[in-house]
């Protein structure tokens, strides 16, 4: 469970509640229905967008340490 410490404001987030262009919360990892997020603190939309968004069942490119 995230606590208040573990979530930023919506305005550090850059939140608003409407997408940007096709990135909107509901397709974003961290998005959790009907309205909560794991970073963003508050109720959220799922047509909402931040600054964070993480598409879900994306994985970073794999970078080879040497």
């Amino acid at each position: 469970m995230t606590t208040s410490a573990d979530t930023t404001s919506k305005a550090e987030a850059r939140y608003r509640d409407f997408p940007s262009g096709r990135q909107k919360c509901g397709l974003c990892s961290m998005f959790r229905a009907p309205d909560r997020c794991t970073y963003v603190r508050g109720d959220v939309q799922a047509s909402g967008w931040c600054y964070h968004f993480d598409k879900a069942g994306v994985r970073a490119p794999f970078v080879k340490s040497e």
